[in-house]
């Protein structure tokens, strides 16, 4: 998680001479990616660790974070995960999804039913619209400070 901060921090201290919109910042991460982009949005407060600003999170087949870490007035959350993973079970994209409906934090789960660890985000679709296209959409709406409508998928 020390490395992820460290990240976003240079880029923020470099954002002037990189052109960065340092309000637009996202984490993204799949399997261990995803459980570090989790923990750093969601996980820091309660270690005492600052980490810069971000705007939302793409939890591609992560876990490892308590569910409870996330709280009313977290950034939204987009998830991507296999019913049939054994490397980072399924459970855990079902305890964010639960954890962030109750607290009003939004959320978009895109399930697939016969997908293990990984899911080939230009290929796996959700009503004929890639996943990716998807994710993408997420970030967009965000940045241009859309609602994110909190939904559920099962595929």
């Amino acid at each position: 998680f020390e490395d992820t901060v460290s990240a976003l921090n240079y880029v923020v201290n470099n954002a002037a001479r990189d052109c960065v919109d340092t309000r637009e910042i996202f984490l993204m991460g799949s399997s261990a990616g995803g459980v570090a982009a989790l923990n750093v949005a969601y996980g820091l407060d309660e270690a005492g660790i600052r980490r810069p600003s971000i705007e939302g999170v793409i939890d591609l087949w992560g876990g490892g974070l308590p569910s409870e870490r996330i709280a009313a007035g977290n950034v939204p959350l987009f998830i991507v995960h296999g019913e049939k993973d054994t490397t980072v079970p399924f459970a855990f994209a079902e305890s964010y999804w639960q954890r962030a409906t109750a607290v009003g934090v939004p959320v978009q789960l895109h399930a697939f039913q016969r997908r293990a660890h990984g899911v080939n985000l230009n290929r796996a679709r959700v009503n004929g619209t890639s996943t990716m296209d998807l994710a993408i959409q997420f970030v967009q709406d965000i940045a241009a400070g859309e609602p994110i409508e909190t939904i559920r998928t099962r595929n």
